[in-house]
C-alpha cells in the first residue's frame, strides 16, 4: 500500500516520491521509469569544452564566446557534463516494477553546437561515453554509449548547426567514480575553420 497518497503526491511502499497521481504529475515523467522526469538539460559553454589544440576562447556577442579550430587538422573535442550530482541506488529486489529501481542519471542525449566557416569540412563525428576510474587502473575504462547521431552537418554556412546524439538506450549510470563525457572528431581540411559554439546534455534525473 502506499504511505501517502491523495491527487497531489504520494510515496509508494519502496520509499519513491511522486508529485501528483498515478505518478504522471506533470507529465514529464520518464516512460519507463516514471518516478523520474525526463526533461531535465545541461548546458556546456565553449569555455568549457575542451579540445587537444587548445583553442582560445573568443568573444562574438553578450554573453557569447567560441573556440575556433584550426585548419588542416583532426581535432579531439571532450564536451563534459558539468554536473549533477549522481546516486549509486541500483532499486530492491522483487520490488514492483517502476516502484524501485535505479535513481540518478540518465543520458537520453548530446547535441554539440558549431559553425562551419569558409569551406565545408571533412567529417564530424559524435561519441558518448561513460568513464570509470580506479585507484588501481593504468588507464580509465572507457564503455561507448551506443547512439544514433542527426544534423551533424558538414557544409559551410553562416548560421549555427547542432550534430544531436541520441543514445539508442538510455539507462540510469549507478556507479560510485564514473565520468560522463562526451567526445567529437572534427577533421577540417585547408581553408576551412569551425567555431565551437557550446553543448547541451539531455538527461533523465530522478532523486527519491
Amino acid at each position: 500500500m502506499n504511505v501517502f497518497n491523495d491527487d497531489q503526491a504520494f510515496v509508494n511502499k519502496s520509499g519513491n516520491l511522486s508529485l501528483g497521481s498515478s505518478g504522471l504529475d506533470d507529465g514529464a515523467g520518464d516512460a519507463t521509469h516514471k518516478y523520474a522526469k525526463n526533461d531535465v538539460f545541461l548546458g556546456v559553454d565553449p569555455g568549457s569544452i575542451i579540445s587537444t589544440t587548445d583553442p582560445a576562447l573568443t568573444r562574438i556577442g553578450a554573453g557569447s564566446y567560441k573556440k575556433t579550430l584550426v585548419a588542416s587538422t583532426t581535432h579531439n573535442v571532450l564536451i563534459p557534463m558539468l554536473g549533477p550530482e549522481q546516486r549509486t541506488f541500483s532499486g530492491v529486489a522483487n520490488a514492483a516494477a517502476n516502484q524501485s529501481a535505479p535513481h540518478g542519471v540518465k543520458v537520453l542525449s548530446l547535441a554539440l553546437f558549431y559553425r562551419v566557416n569558409t569551406t565545408d569540412i571533412t567529417s564530424l563525428t559524435l561519441t558518448v561515453y561513460t568513464i570509470q576510474l580506479a585507484a588501481a587502473a593504468s588507464v580509465p575504462t572507457a564503455t561507448t554509449l551506443t547512439g544514433t547521431t542527426t544534423g551533424a552537418t558538414l557544409t559551410q554556412a553562416a548560421n549555427e548547426y547542432a550534430a544531436v546524439l541520441a543514445v539508442t538506450t538510455p539507462a540510469f549510470t549507478t556507479t560510485a567514480d564514473l565520468m560522463i563525457v562526451g567526445e567529437a572528431v572534427i577533421v577540417i581540411p585547408a581553408s576551412s575553420t569551425v567555431d565551437i559554439l557550446g553543448a547541451s546534455w539531455r538527461i533523465a534525473m530522478a532523486w527519491y
